[in-house]
């Protein structure tokens, strides 16, 4: 006896649960343990009892089959405008097809408003006919379907406020623009006296344009110039008193001597 009472109370635990109906807290499994097995309650009893509430259950849930399809339609298009939210701030919302998602996110808030509608008039007519409240998983479905009203106004009226803050903000920032100019490139610094200073290029293996690199004998022989040049213009130029070593340097750096009008 006591495994067909708890075979029968497996079964109003699966209507309960598909309907979303609270079932009787009398009935709870560890209650039914112990008054069979106390002998406070004739098992015959207890599992009229539970065949009782299986009838009631079902009856509901026939009664219920209406609502309840509205609210897995409700619930669908509310987890398909979460799952367009998501996709619109998530990596893909620059790609081409940003739009079309858009006009799907349009589409389902007017379609949950649709459905908010009907579904809270069609409780309301049932909640007048049976005389009681109607109850998914034990809380008030307008309750329910009224907070989730009041939820979505105040993200709508966030998401609006931000968006005109935003616009306020662009419009400081063009109207500073306008007056003081544009803020200079960050890739392009101006040194102290007013000229804008390149920024420094680099060779990079696989370049398309790589740079022009200067042979080092070259320019060892151009830094030795460079050294000879500032050597030689210390003091005024003076051929006759010159050494023989400094002119031979004079030469190997302009390729011949150098060539002194006739004297008159």
């Amino acid at each position: 006896m006591k495994e067909l009472v708890m075979m029968k109370k497996s079964e109003l635990d699966d209507i309960c649960c598909k309907t979303h109906i609270q079932p009787d807290s009398s009935t709870a499994p560890d209650k039914t343990n112990a008054m069979i097995d106390s002998s406070l309650v004739d098992p015959c009893e207890l599992l009229a009892n539970i065949e009782s509430q299986i009838y009631k259950a079902k009856d509901e849930a026939l009664s219920r089959g209406e609502i309840m399809d509205r609210i897995d339609k409700w619930l669908s298009a509310c987890n398909e405008k979460n799952w367009l939210e998501d996709y619109i701030k998530g990596e893909n919302r620059y790609c081409a097809g940003r739009g079309v998602h858009i006009n799907l996110k349009r589409a389902e808030r007017a379609r949950i408003t649709i459905l908010d509608g009907s579904l809270i008039n069609k409780t309301l007519a049932w909640e007048h006919e049976k005389q009681k409240p109607f109850l998914y998983d034990g809380v008030r479905l307008v309750s329910i379907l009224d907070g989730y009203k009041q939820s979505r106004r105040q993200k709508e009226e966030e998401k609006k406020r931000a968006r005109d803050q935003k616009k306020l903000k662009d419009m400081l920032l063009a109207e500073k623009e306008s007056i003081y100019g544009s803020k200079p490139s960050p890739r392009r610094s101006t040194n102290g006296n007013g000229s804008v200073t390149p920024s420094p290029r680099r060779n990079t293996i696989g370049s398309a344009t790589p740079e022009l690199q200067i042979p080092r004998s070259y320019s060892g022989r151009q830094n030795g110039y460079f050294k000879e040049m500032r050597r030689l213009s210390t003091a005024p130029l003076n051929f006759v008193a010159i050494p023989k070593e400094d002119t031979m340097s004079f030469s190997s750096i302009f390729g011949s001597e150098p060539e002194f009008p006739p004297l008159s």
